[in-house]
């Protein structure tokens, strides 16, 4: 087994090589530098020497150099194998130190392993022995300073430029460090870094100080179970459980927090991780917004729709909704005792034109497609409720609409009109009786107002008198009485 010496002061580099080698049959051995190198080559027998360039105390070049000089160890060939500032400077004082040959880094693992097996099986040959040409001392060390010097000028430049962008990478860090303490500072929001397996605070913005009153240094002593509502503590807790386990990667509740006063303020609170999926939980974030004027608005809103619906479950006249297409999308109870029904599911999303009456829904429909379109509207109407008993109803209609002003649905306010029909139709009839029993009577009969203009005149007064009905229409009383009677008439 072919035995191989490693020279190179980095780790990663000579761990590769010892693989790919040791990979393919050969025994590796590994030296950090050049003298290193040399005191391994005094005591042990190697095959082969693959070294680096630039390394600390001795470096390649002079290894090589060493190597030459020394008659047993000029026997073995040397290989450079670099990456760093090589050139054809570089690869120029490799080949006149004795170096059997100079490759360049990146190389694929196959071309680099036949290099390998070429210079072993040419190191038999005569041709081989007879390329190692010597030269002189002065030579190689003239070649060796003008290749340091390059190596240390290009070291320069590329420290040079390390250092600026360096300096640039600091400049920013800073300016994004200051850019994020504003940012952190002065947020619309509550923002706080707290340790995710002590619940203590790290970082806390303003905001989230002036959202529970309590000051930086108060913070430090508690943790949020102190000022979270008691309601909500074990909520938080699941929730941060779950993200620790990794089951979430972030979640977002409504809770409450107690003030350092004793208030209530509501927030909406999102808490991130720092951490990676997959890492040990260290700190997460926690943003809070105080939503305590939304909640009061959105308990406002519910006393307000709870005394609305109690009024309208109280209210004596039919209030209901329909939908575009006519269908009925809520009913008070009084509109439901109107139609019959024993409960609003038995009547939901039906067409109410389905009740009414056939000579009224034209009449229904148009003023519907009316109110859809924007305008108002009344109608008298008649229904056959659910049970068979007709009524008489007067609708008022009104759109109601959106946020946008759009109109999405109608608002009908109905009330039954039965009775008030029914009278109306009795004090026509009693009308139409008594018309017939005075155009009937006998007996002169006739009205007039207070100035005696004529009102009505029955057939026998007209006939007696010897005008038509309608020409005593036209007449005063005191067209008809003779002179002598026209005072008292005056007197009556």
């Amino acid at each position: 087994m072919k035995k191989v010496l490693v020279v190179d002061d980095k780790q990663d580099n000579t761990y590769l090589l010892k693989s790919l080698l040791e990979g393919s049959g050969y025994q590796v051995s590994i030296a950090n530098e050049g003298q290193q190198a040399l005191d391994k080559l005094k005591s042990e027998k190697f095959d082969l020497i693959i070294s680096d360039i630039l390394m600390p105390v001795m470096d390649g070049f002079l290894l090589c150099h060493e190597c030459h000089k020394d008659e047993k160890l000029r026997q073995i060939p040397f290989v450079f194998y670099s990456a760093t500032y090589t050139d054809d400077m570089d690869e120029d004082l490799a080949l006149k130190l004795g170096a059997a040959q100079f490759i360049r880094k990146p190389i694929e693992p196959d071309e680099l392993l036949r290099k390998i097996e070429n210079i072993l099986e040419n190191k038999k040959t005569p041709k081989f022995q007879e390329s190692k040409t010597e030269i002189e001392e002065e030579e190689i060390l003239k070649l060796y300073s003008e290749s340091l010097i390059n190596k240390l000028e290009h070291k320069n430049i590329a420290l040079t430029q390390e250092i600026a962008e360096r300096q640039k990478m600091t400049e920013a860090l800073s300016r994004s460090e200051k850019s994020f303490k504003v940012i952190f500072e002065q947020a619309g929001v509550g923002v706080a870094e707290i340790d995710s397996e002590t619940l203590e605070f790290i970082k806390v913005n303003q905001k989230y100080r002036d959202i529970i009153g309590y000051t930086f240094e108060e913070l430090t002593k508690l943790t949020f179970k102190d000022y979270t509502h008691p309601d909500d503590i074990a909520s938080d807790l699941d929730n941060m459980t779950r993200l620790k386990k990794g089951e979430i990667r972030e979640y977002t509740i409504e809770k409450r927090y107690i003030r350092k006063g004793g208030q209530i303020v509501w927030v909406n609170l999102t808490v991130s991780p720092i951490w990676n999926a997959g890492e040990n939980p260290t700190t997460h974030i926690a943003t809070v917004q105080d939503i305590t004027d939304q909640k009061l608005a959105e308990q406002d809103l519910r006393k307000s729709e709870n005394h609305l619906r109690s009024v309208l479950e109280n209210e004596p006249e039919c209030v209901k909704i329909l939908g575009l297409t006519g269908e009925l999308l809520e009913m008070n109870p009084a509109g439901l005792a109107m139609i019959e029904a024993d409960s609003f599911e038995q009547v939901r999303g039906r067409q109410i034109l389905q009740i009414i009456t056939p000579e009224y829904r034209t009449a229904f429909a148009d003023l519907t497609k009316n109110v859809l379109n924007g305008g108002n509207g009344v109608l008298e109407f008649e229904i056959i409720g659910l049970k068979g008993r007709r009524r008489w109803l007067e609708t008022n209609a009104a759109p109601l609409r959106n946020e946008s002003g759009k109109v999405v649905s109608l608002l009908g306010v109905t009330r039954d009109i039965t009775d008030r029909k029914r009278i109306a139709a009795a004090l026509i009839e009693s009308e139409d009786r008594y018309r017939d029993l005075v155009e009937n009577s006998f007996v002169l009969m006739m009205t007039h107002d207070l100035d005696g203009n004529i009102l009505s005149v029955n057939q026998a007064a007209a006939k007696s008198l010897g005008y038509s009905q309608e020409e005593l229409k036209s007449k005063n009383v005191k067209d008809l009485l003779l002179p002598k009677d026209l005072a008292a008439f005056d007197i009556y």
